[in-house]
């Protein structure tokens, strides 16, 4: 898989989602606080600003069973803009 690097100018809306459990063991679920989207992007980041998850989602839920335990970035991309959250798998 290609590695792909966050650009340091994008700009994330921090605690506009919830995510639990946290940390993980086997799987995340997103929580909106502020919109119901049906589908939406979601992308974990490392601390070196790695991506090392990218989907498209409709579920809410993702599988965290093949990513290294650590601290994360979590990015939720939806028609309705951009927020984060932090994530610890």
């Amino acid at each position: 898989m290609k590695q792909r690097i966050r650009r340091p100018t994008e700009e994330l809306k921090p605690n506009n989602i919830s995510v639990y459990p946290n940390p993980a063991n086997e799987s995340l679920t997103i929580f909106n606080v502020t919109t119901n989207d049906q589908s939406y992007s979601v992308e974990l980041i490392d601390i070196t600003g790695r991506i090392v998850y990218a989907k498209l989602l409709s579920n809410n839920i993702i599988r965290t069973e093949n990513i290294q335990n650590g601290s994360y970035v979590g990015s939720k991309d939806s028609s309705k803009g951009k927020s984060s959250s932090n994530v610890k798998s």
